[in-house]
C-alpha cells in the first residue's frame, strides 16, 4: 500500500509500469486534469487500460469543485496519447445528474 498525493506523479514513477489505472471520483478535485493524466499515462504499460469515473457536469459545488463533462474526458484521454477513448457506462446520480465511466487503452511502448 502506498499513501501519496496522486497529483504529484514525479514521486511515484518507481511504481510503474501498471496494467491499469483507475481514477474514480478523484479528478474533480483537480483543476489541471491534463497535467495529472500526463504524469500518469507514461506509467501505464502498452496495452494497459485507463478508467475514469466522474460526474457529467460542467458546474461544481462544495463537494465536487471541478467536474468535467464526458466529452471533455474523452478529449483529455486522447490528449495524453490514449486510444479508443469511449464512454462505457452512464448511471443516474441524485447528486449531479449523471455519473459516467470512460476508458481508453495505451498503445505502443
Amino acid at each position: 500500500t502506498v499513501q501519496a498525493d496522486f497529483t504529484k506523479t514525479h514521486a511515484l514513477t518507481h511504481l510503474g509500469p501498471f496494467d491499469g489505472l483507475l481514477f474514480a471520483n478523484s479528478l474533480h478535485f483537480v483543476r489541471d486534469k491534463l497535467a495529472v493524466l500526463r504524469g500518469w499515462a507514461p506509467l501505464l504499460r502498452a496495452g494497459g487500460t485507463l478508467l475514469i469515473i466522474e460526474y457529467n457536469a460542467s458546474r461544481g459545488n462544495w463537494a465536487v469543485p471541478h467536474p468535467f463533462r464526458d466529452t471533455t474526458c474523452l478529449q483529455l484521454l486522447t490528449d495524453v496519447g490514449m486510444h479508443g477513448a469511449q464512454i462505457v457506462n452512464r448511471e443516474p446520480s441524485s447528486f449531479l445528474g449523471e455519473i459516467y465511466t470512460a476508458t481508453a487503452i495505451k498503445t505502443g511502448s
